[in-house]
C-alpha cells in the first residue's frame, strides 16, 4: 500500500515473512543519468527514513525486522520494462 501523512510519503509499505518493508519505486526512460535506483541517494534515503519513523510511530507494536528496498523500473520504448528489486538497499540508522 502507498502511505502518506502530511509531508511524508512511502511508495509501498509491505510485509514479507517477519519483516516490515518500506519500498521506494523509481523509474526512468533512459539510463543516460544512470539506472533509476541511483536516484535513491542519501538525501532521499533520509526522507524515506523520516517517513518510516512517522509510520512506525502510529503502530501499537513495532516489528523487530525493518527493511528498506528499492524497485527500479527502466521503461524501454521497444520492449517490456526492465524491473530490478533491490532488497535491503540501505539501512536506517539513528542519525536520521
Amino acid at each position: 500500500m502507498n502511505w502518506r501523512k502530511s509531508r511524508f510519503e512511502i511508495d509501498i509499505v509491505a510485509s514479507k515473512e517477519d519483516a516490515l518493508v518500506f519500498i521506494e519505486v523509481k523509474s526512468a526512460r533512459t539510463e543516460v543519468l544512470g539506472p533509476p535506483e541511483l536516484r535513491v541517494n542519501k538525501t532521499k534515503q533520509k526522507k524515506i527514513a523520516l517517513a518510516a519513523s512517522e509510520y512506525l510511530s502510529e503502530l501499537k507494536t513495532i516489528p523487530e525486522n525493518l527493511r528498506f528496498d528499492v524497485i527500479s523500473i527502466l521503461l524501454r520504448p521497444d520492449g517490456p520494462p526492465g524491473i530490478t528489486h533491490i532488497e535491503s538497499a540501505y539501512i536506517m540508522d539513528d542519525d536520521f
